[in-house]
């Protein structure tokens, strides 16, 4: 096998400097024939003001590649970046990597986030063709930036999946931002290296946290490449000075719920209302918004297994209901 090279970067920057709305993203590469690959960014933000960015390739160039323009994710925008291909000098090590400006302001354990960049990337190994072949980045399936509560374990899977069959390994990292500590937990944070599934035992306060997680690749025992994934998760607190504690206008019945779980809303006329479910967990198993009806009515079933779950209901944009239900089939 030929010595293997490594490829240095100098970040580059992404253009559009008065944006201050990024929470997350990650890249992926796939590739197409001999050295050469193809290269995609994925980027979440609070506004679409990004229009393009320049990725640091590792073998000395750069590229420009614009905002495709994909729509919104609920109130979070996701953009997807692509360009075509670029081909590599041969085998070696190259880091791929997007410094974009700039991190939206108020993260929580990033002091001056507003002036940090979002720092993704992807380490591209080109070993022997002839013995380890080549290799397409994991693929994560999840948005990268999720909503948790106060005092509830949280739980996170990328779910990623590598789609040449390589091995996979998940590790908590630091966040790439200068001054950056971990998130409080009451307990801990955790992730499990073989699943990815990242456990916030549990959140203190409500507020946006940065967290990272890199995700190694295994082939013939042999480490084939890296992806280094940066994730933004809002913190709400169920018990804010807002949430109203006396729930005599509001009735919630069965409960145990067997069949259906119904929200009695005839006392709140010509309210809207959006309500957000989460399970023991602290997993969010439901969210609807814009609702109207005086009762709304939810199969059970759809909300998973039996056990506890906690629910905040929202009416006239201002103030919510927070409590708990039992799921006994």
């Amino acid at each position: 096998m030929k010595k293997i090279l490594l490829s240095l970067l100098i970040i580059s920057s992404i253009i559009n400097a008065s944006s201050q709305s990024l929470r997350s993203g990650y890249l992926k590469f796939t590739h197409v024939s001999g050295f050469t690959f193809s290269f995609t960014a994925d980027i979440y933000s609070n506004d679409s003001s990004v229009s393009f960015i320049v990725v640091t390739l590792g073998d000395g160039t750069n590229d420009t590649i614009e905002n495709n323009g994909l729509p919104q994710i609920g109130s979070i925008c996701y953009s997807e970046f692509s360009f075509g291909n670029h081909t590599y000098p041969g085998e070696g090590t190259y880091l791929i990597s997007v410094s974009a400006h700039y991190l939206m302001d108020g993260i929580a354990n990033i002091p001056s986030s507003s002036q940090q960049s979002l720092y993704i990337e992807d380490t591209l190994r080109v070993l022997d063709p002839a013995f380890f072949g080549y290799d397409n980045s994991p693929v994560i399936l999840i948005p990268l930036t999720d909503t948790a509560t106060t005092q509830q374990p949280y739980v996170f899977n990328p779910n990623a999946y590598d789609p040449d069959g390589d091995s996979l390994a998940f590790f908590l990292v630091p966040y790439l931002a200068n001054d950056y500590f971990t998130p409080p937990a009451t307990n801990s944070i955790t992730i499990d290296g073989f699943t990815g599934e990242l456990v916030w035992n549990m959140p203190e306060a409500e507020g946006n946290y940065a967290l990272a997680i890199l995700i190694r690749e295994y082939r013939l025992g042999a480490l084939i490449g890296t992806e280094y994934v940066p994730l933004m998760i809002t913190v709400v607190n169920l018990t804010s000075t807002n949430s109203i504690s006396d729930e005599a206008n509001l009735s919630i019945f069965p409960n145990p719920a067997t069949d259906f779980l119904t929200f009695d809303l005839t006392n709140f006329p010509n309210e809207k209302f959006s309500i957000t479910i989460y399970n023991s967990s602290g997993r969010q198993v439901m969210n609807e918004s814009n609702l109207h009806s005086s009762q709304l009515k939810i199969p059970v079933a759809q909300l998973g297994a039996d056990g506890l779950y906690f629910y905040s209901l929202n009416y006239d944009e201002k103030k919510f209901f927070t409590g708990k239900f039992l799921v006994q089939r």
